[in-house]
């Protein structure tokens, strides 16, 4: 079984106010520290991931991670569980409810792009799909006409 699975960091830095105070700036450093620490948090994850056997690369511009290869259910498994502790998104309620809903506004657009067999995601598990999927022959052209959705990329504009 193919996994596309992902593991997207949603992290929002919202300032208000134009200004330059001292309180400006030390909200903005430590915005600033905590993304980094996120960012170090996804980089270490998938150095785990990758130690248990998944092809994965480490975050993009986006946030998110993405398994890159095929990848057995019991290999996937044993990587998700020996890596659990250092999931960026354990333990964030508001990031996996919108990582979710992304997955589902991806796994709708392929199908509306031909690939009727694109299962939704399984909660806290991201997206599995089977070889069949896969070789759909317009996997290639929905998976591209999807890619708005797709986890490692910011989120652009778009008809779907």
């Amino acid at each position: 079984m193919a996994l596309w699975s992902a593991v997207p960091l949603v992290v929002t830095l919202a300032l208000t106010g134009c200004g330059g105070s001292a309180d400006d700036e030390s909200a903005v450093e430590r915005a600033a520290a905590s993304r980094n620490a996120e960012d170090e948090k996804a980089v270490e994850y998938a150095e785990c991931l990758r130690e248990n056997g998944l092809d994965v690369e480490d975050p993009g511009e986006g946030g998110g991670l993405r398994i890159t290869g095929r990848a057995q259910k019991e290999v996937l498994d044993k990587a998700m569980e020996a890596c659990r502790d250092l999931n960026p998104m354990q333990g964030n309620e508001t990031a996996n409810a919108e990582a979710e809903e992304r997955m589902r506004e991806q796994a709708a657009c392929m199908r509306k792009n031909g690939v009727e067999e694109f299962p939704d995601p399984e909660p806290g598990k991201g997206i599995r799909i089977g070889r069949s999927v896969v070789e759909d022959p317009d996997f290639e052209a929905a998976e591209k006409a999807c890619q708005e959705y797709a986890p490692d990329r910011p989120r652009g504009g778009g008809d779907d």
